[in-house]
């Protein structure tokens, strides 16, 4: 089938039928929807996104951590967890400890049935909802993939990030050009009180690889932020 994305591309494999609803109307979902599709997409999730339309910011994600490769310990909050995809593609260590989040149950049992080794806890928590079940100051890195334009509490979910991880710790977080004006400003808000520093910014790019993507595909950035 051929699935258009917001008139921006045109999709050559087959999606689902719960994938290509999602990718037709952008990811455009009520709040009270989301836990909803995300259940009802978990079964097909990876094949949607990775065999049909070559979703790449999970691989964007976790190229960015690719400068904690070397560190003996790490422990790493996967904010937005999903099916668990972050977990193969981070650069880990055998004393690497993940722990993952997510909104979807559904989803979650997809990392419980396919990939048991590769969290060693899973929590089933929706990030708009203040507080995290995670204590201050008890991550090394937290990777947020893909959910930021879901979220409505830009202040709250940021402060959280800045709680939960340590002193010295890096923030991973994707964020599409169409959420920037609404999320970013309360990261630079922690910049510019010396509270968090920039560390990197990846190039602009484009959600999928597959298909035809036109210039008005949604693109998006991976900023890497340190806890001063």
């Amino acid at each position: 089938i051929n699935a258009e994305y917001m008139g921006a591309m045109v999709v050559a494999s087959p999606l689902s039928p719960v994938g290509e609803d999602m990718t037709t109307r952008g990811f455009a979902l009520a709040a009270g929807d989301v836990r909803r599709c995300y259940d009802e997409w978990a079964a097909t999730y990876e094949a949607d996104l990775s065999d049909a339309l070559g979703f790449q910011t999970t691989r964007c994600a976790a190229a960015a951590a690719t400068f904690l490769a070397d560190r003996k310990r790490v422990t790493v909050l996967d904010a937005g967890c999903g099916t668990g995809l972050l977990s193969e593609l981070l650069p880990r260590g055998p004393t690497w400890t993940l722990h993952g989040m997510d909104l979807s149950e559904a989803m979650l049992s997809q990392i419980r049935s396919c990939r048991p080794q590769s969290y060693c806890s899973l929590k089933c928590h929706s990030m708009d909802d203040i507080r995290w079940p995670y204590s201050s100051n008890s991550m090394d890195v937290i990777i947020c993939n893909s959910v930021m334009v879901y979220l409505k509490n830009s202040h709250g979910v940021v402060s959280e990030f800045h709680r939960i991880v340590k002193s010295g710790g890096h923030l991973i977080i994707m964020l599409r050009h169409d959420d920037i004006p609404i999320h970013l400003p309360y990261f630079q808000a922690l910049v510019s009180n010396g509270k968090l520093r920039l560390l990197a910014k990846t190039a602009d790019a484009p959600l999928y690889t597959n298909g035809v993507v036109k210039a008005d595909c949604p693109h998006f950035n991976i900023y890497t932020f340190q806890k001063c």
